[in-house]
């Protein structure tokens, strides 16, 4: 026989199958369970290196297995698994390994590495003394009180915001080590909580079939949904934290619940402060409020139904570092570790935003001592400009108290107190006021000569008048040149229309109409109109005015209108006669059509309309009878005449007769008479609308009135009277612009005008500035009008950029002033860095120790993921560098995947290796396991190898386990793995009775 391998020694009582058949050793180890578990066998083949023929070498072993599930001495025949163990490079092909693991007859069956068996043969074992390394090596509790002894245990508070734990962080004092030391809100203990021995359901949950249940260490809730399974379990729950997910109300909401502990005569106390112990006992965080009781629990001791099943969706994220963290550290301390790097960011913002308010405060410093400088510099040029001004312009701005400044008195401001912006606004007041002058004398037409203030006031006074009478003689010549051009406008009519012999008088009376409203189109539709009344024009009588002509017109137009309507409703009246006599001829061709259609044409003899004997054929065929008259409606020629003739009332009765009187009446005797109408009128209908002038104002009529009041226009022509005007006007202004000075013939007149408007406007602010700003006791004073200009606004440009509004002395106090700000913000970033360098201390080491528990965490949830992974497809979990992803390596090729690329049963056995772990990691919290349907998404494979962890937690782990499902198989499936013994019970739960 050939030595035992340590490894299976170490497990129980290891036999060598059949030595010497073949190099590949096979042992049978039979390993015992306590607390009456029935023992499992185990089957381990050592593959040695060489050719082998796997298909024969899988054919024996299931002949062993066979053999052993048969075999009556055999402890239990649900707990067979044989295990294929090979050295590194000798690995089956994927081919064998899927056959061998993917049968589960008589066995479970695993091909794993040999470095990596003893993880597979004693997982828990292996798991549980990683676990208690890591516990030992992390050192949670020295953590807690260097926290709290360096003053920072407010980090712990999550009922304080986080501005206010800001603000504490800054008022503790570094050098004496922080001040007072607050306790851990967290306190632990080294004692491991009882098992749970009886629940209580009393008033929690109603409906659940099963009030009451006395647990063992391995109890299996067995019933149909809805038979009060969850029910028993959140019981528990509520018993033991408080809360539940699904309950808002806490347990002292329920007086009849109760979990009592092993070992205890009365039930757990329910108040909340006792609560808040367990749990701070238990988990290692005090909870803040009442949607924090149960969180932990949940995380640690109760794997709900539905749970696996969340975390599968693709959307969730895991979280698992910040689920490791807060398993390792503790809920307080998690929460704390998160608040100390808030409250670093905060203060290295703090930081960064007091080192840019510095740069920004030097800034201004030296702006202001740039400003300081200038300010010195612009005064210096003010001083000496003064001496380059003219007597009197030095005396005016000197002597200015319009820009704020205020004179020397007897204890008083002194002048060159003032800001330099009050001396530079004072010096740009007095440079306006120069320009204004200086463009005064430019707009002078005059040459004036002056030797004080007072003389050019007088000059400048009689330039005024000068313009003014200017600008009138401008405006006679500009009312003149418009009465030609309307005239001009009026003679070019009548050279244009060839009417030179028509007599003014009646040309004049076309002016007053055309003024009035009645223009060529007009005249011409009146024409029209009168012409269908049957009258003439040159025969109505005007009487006594142009209102008693439009009436004569007005009545005949009315009488023809009412004649024209009424022949027009006649003979629309005929044509709707027509039109009905038209509608009932095609009815009578359509019926005749039908009777024809539906009677033999054989059969017809007499016409069905008319009677008359005739065939089918000749009705059909016949020509429709010619009518001796036409109805036809209305002629055109009517509805022409009609609307001529309404035309021509609207012209009347629109004319604005009482105008065109009071004009005939007001020129009559010298240039129109009422005779005038119907002449004019009449030339209308000779076809010569051109009397008319197409564009006629009031304006026009009265220029052309005015300009031939003084000429004899009897018996003259049009053309004759008009020449005449023309010439009065042209020798008018003639006259008129010889007696305007420097008169520009080639210029418009309104430019003229608005050119002596500005002149006049341009003076007068300059004798503005001599009359109101000038003082009266320096006016015999000599200005220089134009050099006092230049030398002033050269000056102004020079000082203008110094110009401030505070003097050299307030600038320089001001610049103390942002020193001291400097020197106090730089005292300021020299405590928040040693407050920095104070927190980054106290937690000093600790991302670096968790980085790497984390690692070997990862470890113990890959050594239970492999554990029962079916297919064995995936050989390490880890978290990504950042530890802020979980993902996976494949065993076939080392490749990187996702949570999200496994499968949704391998996700799960995923999801319950964590929740294992974290269980186990725990050793102060309740050695309890709540199952609640864990399998969902697992095949048959994993949920045998699921089955023989539990065992082994309760039978090793000290765990006590509660399972619940609703499948039968399952249930007798777990039930024949235990076998019988006291510490495992199987409580079937009934529907609860309607």
């Amino acid at each position: 026989m050939t030595d035992i391998p340590a490894l299976l020694e170490a497990i129980g009582e290891v036999t060598e199958i059949n030595p010497s058949e073949s190099a590949d050793s096979l042992y049978r180890i039979e390993r015992s369970r306590e607390q009456g578990f029935d023992d499992e066998v185990l089957f381990v083949r050592l593959l040695a290196g060489g050719d082998h023929d796997w298909e024969a070498l899988l054919e024996t072993d299931t002949r062993q297995l066979e053999l052993e599930f048969y075999d009556d001495d055999t402890p239990n025949q649900w707990n067979i698994q044989l295990f294929w163990a090979y050295e590194s490079g000798e690995k089956p092909d994927d081919e064998i390994c899927r056959k061998l693991e993917s049968e589960t007859k008589f066995a479970i069956r695993r091909c794993v590495p040999r470095e990596s068996l003893e993880e597979f043969l004693r997982p828990l074992k292996h798991s549980l003394e990683s676990l208690s390394e890591v516990n030992a090596e992390f050192g949670r509790d020295a953590l807690v009180q260097r926290v709290t002894d360096n003053g920072l245990g407010f980090l712990f508070d999550q009922g304080t915001n986080r501005n206010r734990k800001f603000e504490q962080l800054l008022e503790i004092d570094v050098d004496d080590g922080g001040g007072a030391h607050p306790q851990s809100s967290s306190p632990t203990t080294d004692d491991r909580p009882p098992t749970v021995d009886t629940v209580e359901l009393g008033d929690f949950r109603e409906d659940a079939s099963r009030r009451r249940l006395d647990a063992a260490q391995f109890t299996l809730l067995y019933g149909r949904n809805g038979s009060g399974k969850t029910s028993l379990l959140d019981g528990i729950t509520m018993g033991l934290v408080g809360q539940t997910r699904r309950d808002d109300d806490r347990v002292d909401t329920y007086d009849e619940l109760s979990v009592t502990m092993e070992g205890d005569d009365e039930p757990l106390p329910t108040d909340s402060g006792s609560v808040n112990d367990r749990i701070a006992d238990w988990f290692g965080f005090r909870p803040q409020g009442p949607a924090r009781r149960c969180v932990e629990f949940y995380r640690v001791n109760y794997h709900e139904a539905g749970e696996t099943t969340r975390l599968l969706e693709p959307s969730t994220d895991l979280e698992t570092e910040r689920v490791f963290r807060n398993f390792l550290y503790g809920e307080d301390l998690a929460y704390a570790t998160k608040e100390k790097d808030e409250l670093l960011n905060l203060l290295d913002g703090k930081i960064d935003d007091t080192e840019e308010e510095i740069e920004e405060i030097e800034l201004e410093r030296e702006k202001l001592q740039d400003r300081r400088d200038e300010v010195k510099e612009a005064l210096s040029t003010l001083g000496s400009a003064r001496r380059d001004l003219s007597p009197a312009a030095s005396a005016l701005i000197e002597n200015d108290d319009s820009g704020g400044g205020e004179k020397r008195t007897d204890g008083g401001q002194r002048k060159d107190e003032e800001t330099p912006r009050e001396q530079i606004s004072r010096w740009r007041d007095w440079m306006g006021r120069f320009e204004r002058l200086e463009t005064a004398l430019d707009a002078t037409m005059s040459d004036l000569t002056w030797e004080t203030a007072r003389d050019l006031r007088s000059e400048l006074d009689d330039e005024v008048d000068l313009l003014k009478q200017r600008r009138k003689d401008l405006k006679d010549v500009r009312e003149l040149k418009d009465e030609r051009r309307r005239v001009v406008e009026v003679a070019k009519h009548v050279k244009s229309e060839t009417i030179t012999d028509l007599p003014f008088s009646t040309f004049f009376t076309g002016l007053l109409f055309v003024a009035n409203g009645t223009g060529r189109e007009d005249a011409r539709r009146l024409v029209r109109g009168i012409e269908e009344a049957d009258f003439k024009v040159d025969e109505i009588v005007s009487g006594q005015s142009a209102e008693s002509w439009y009436t004569t017109v007005e009545t005949a137009l009315r009488e023809r209108r009412e004649d024209l309507e009424e022949t027009r409703n006649r003979l629309a009246e005929l044509g709707d006669l027509e039109e009905r006599r038209q509608e009932l001829r095609e009815q009578i061709r359509a019926d005749t059509e039908e009777y024809l259609e539906i009677t033999d044409d054989d059969d017809v003899q007499h016409c069905p309309a008319c009677y008359v004997e005739q065939s089918a054929e000749d009705i059909r065929t016949r020509k429709e009878p010619e009518h001796t008259h036409n109805a036809g409606g209305v002629p055109e020629s009517l509805t022409e005449s009609l609307e001529n003739v309404e035309q021509a009332l609207e012209i009347v009765e629109g004319a604005d007769l009482a105008a065109i009187d009071d004009d005939i009446r007001r020129y009559s005797d010298h240039l129109c008479s009422l005779d005038d109408v119907p002449h004019l009128f009449g030339l209308v209908v000779d076809g010569r609308e051109e009397v008319l002038s197409p564009e006629a104002t009031p304006e026009t009529v009265e220029a052309v009135a005015r300009l031939a009041q003084n000429q004899t226009v009897h018996k003259r022509s049009t053309d004759a009277v008009l020449s005449t005007m023309i010439e009065k006007i042209e020798a008018d202004i003639a006259e008129q612009t010889s007696e305007i000075r420097d008169f520009d013939p080639n210029t418009e007149v309104r430019r003229q005008i608005d050119n002596c408007e500005d002149r006049l406007s341009a003076v007068r602010r300059g004798l503005d500035v001599l009359e109101d700003q000038w003082p009266e006791e320096l006016l015999d004073a000599s200005p220089a009008v134009e050099s006092d200009r230049r030398m002033l606004e050269f000056t102004v440009e020079e000082a203008a950029d110094a110009a401030v509004s505070k003097p050299a002395t307030e600038l320089s106090d001001e610049i103390d002033t942002r020193t001291d700000e400097i020197d106090h913000l730089k005292d300021s970033i020299e405590r928040l860095e040693e407050t920095r360098d104070h927190l980054r201390e106290t937690f000093a080491g600790v991302e670096e120790s968790l980085d790497e528990v984390l690692e070997e965490y990862t470890d113990i949830v890959t050594t239970l993921f492999k554990a029962f992974q079916r297919p064995y497809e995936f050989k390490r979990v880890e978290l990504t560098g950042d530890n802020e992803e979980l993902q996976v390596i494949r065993r076939k090729n080392g490749e990187v995947a996702g949570i999200d690329e496994m499968s949704s049963g391998q996700r799960t056995a995923l999801v319950l290796a964590i929740f294992v772990t974290n269980n186990l990691a725990h050793d102060s919290a309740p050695p309890l396991m709540l199952l609640d349907e864990p399998f969902a998404h697992l095949d048959e494979l994993n949920t045998l190898s699921f089955f023989n962890l539990v065992i082994e937690l309760a039978v090793r782990g000290d765990r006590q386990i509660m399972f619940a499902t609703a499948n039968d198989n399952l249930a007798s499936l777990l039930e024949r793995k235990v076998g019988e013994t006291e510490a495992f019970e199987r409580a079937n739960l009934d529907l609860p009775l309607d």
